[in-house]
């Protein structure tokens, strides 16, 4: 299904799904912890295990969900998926209507829908190279990579403002929608992208593993990666109360605030081919963790000067170590000659 000298449709829709994917997702994430704290006046603490329960599947499903997406049909994968989110969001909406949703369910709820998130996001690059020609892959990845920035500098804005204005259900509405836009997009993709691949899965896992930890290359990126997510989780479980309580902001603040993370995401994908080929790879490896250090110093000096401003200025530096890491995924699909 690819076309010559231009991108599918069948890519095209999947880079509109993953748009629809991606601002539902962030949309879920933005308004879990503002219902919590505005709704069920929760504390840190107990957002931080809301935040930790949603996260959980990215720690524990992202390599077995890789290995599924392997083995099956990519096209079914990606809308069991994000069916599975849809389904998280309609059970809030319907809890929310009965008047029966509770912290608990609803940590339970974003669990399951990040199950869905998982798949989605690891199952999707593996689909680029079959439905678009090679000289197009870094383009087609970056088409990718600018939807899926926007969807993170939108989701978190409005769900703030819808939220503050309107009200809690509407923003869920509007999550459900997308996802249901997205899984509608995915049924016309064809169905014979992919061939499935044998093997004991087991043994396909921990040869993944070993490959990972004994890799002089890998390894050091997946410390960075890990040390670097951990630490974007722990801020995304205490910024809320924290920018309510203490900054004083509103739910439509701290979705903008939430927002300014994707903003420097569209520049990254819009760049990230001139960057790849005019900075040099240890730069780009380099930076990363310095601008996400940078964002978090300039977020811990709203302990001492509570800013709105700041607090926007830090979540946009914190964005460096995913921009940089977009660089470094647009220079490696291209080959390198001393790879080959």
């Amino acid at each position: 299904m690819r076309t010559t000298g231009g991108f599918s449709p069948p890519f095209k829709r999947l880079v509109w799904s993953n748009f629809l994917a991606q601002a539902a997702e962030q949309i879920g994430l933005a308004t879990a912890p503002l219902l919590a704290v505005f709704l069920f006046n929760a504390s840190t603490s107990e957002t931080a295990t809301l935040q930790m329960v949603q996260t959980l599947p990215f720690l524990l499903l992202a390599v077995p969900a890789g290995l599924l997406a392997d083995r099956s049909s990519r096209k079914t994968v990606l809308a069991c998926a994000e069916a599975l989110r849809a389904f998280s969001f309609a059970l809030i909406l319907l809890l929310l209507a009965l008047e029966n949703l509770t912290l608990s369910t609803l940590a339970l709820l974003g669990f399951i829908g990040a199950m869905g998130t998982v798949a989605y996001n690891v199952t999707t690059p593996g689909l680029v190279p079959i439905l678009v020609e090679r000289p197009l892959l870094s383009m087609a990845n970056s088409r990718l990579e600018l939807a899926r920035s926007i969807a993170f500098t939108s989701g978190p804005s409005v769900a703030g403002l819808v939220f503050s204005s309107v009200g809690v259900s509407l923003s869920y509405c509007i999550a459900l929608i997308f996802s249901f836009s997205a899984v509608n997009l995915l049924r016309t993709l064809p169905s014979n992208s992919v061939t499935p691949r044998q093997g004991k899965l087991w043994a396909q896992l921990t040869e993944g593993v070993s490959f990972t930890l004994a890799s002089p290359l890998l390894r050091p990126v997946l410390v960075t990666a890990v040390i670097f997510n951990t630490s974007w989780f722990i801020l995304q479980a205490a910024f809320v109360p924290y920018a309510v309580h203490h900054l004083g902001l509103s739910a439509f603040e701290v979705g903008v605030t939430m927002a300014c993370y994707g903003l420097g995401m569209i520049g990254g994908a819009v760049l990230a081919p001139w960057i790849s080929k005019n900075i040099s790879f240890g730069s780009m490896i380099l930076s990363g963790p310095i601008g996400a250090l940078l964002g978090a110093i300039v977020i811990a000096c709203t302990i001492w000067y509570p800013s709105f401003a700041l607090a926007c200025l830090g979540f946009f530096f914190l964005e460096q170590g995913r921009f940089f890491g977009r660089c470094r995924q647009q220079r490696f699909a291209k080959p390198s000659p001393q790879l080959i």
